[in-house]
């Protein structure tokens, strides 16, 4: 009887265990940005906000130092 219990306990946490984690994986995915240098703010940006990529004048950018 007390292995049966046992075994139901190890069963529910793995179970729990697994739900939690399968959860913080995928929220970390969707919330991944991708990250450059960008040589003419002299900062790390997002990749949509290189200067290059939005045509911009570097002086004019919010993130130009």
């Amino acid at each position: 009887m007390r292995i049966i219990i046992i075994l139901l306990v190890m069963i529910l946490v793995y179970i729990i265990a697994k739900s939690l984690f399968s959860k913080s994986a995928k929220k970390s995915d969707r919330n991944k940005m991708d990250i450059k240098y960008c040589k003419y703010c002299k900062a790390y940006v997002t990749s949509n906000e290189l200067c290059s990529t939005t045509n911009t004048e570097y002086k004019n950018c919010k993130n130009y130092k």
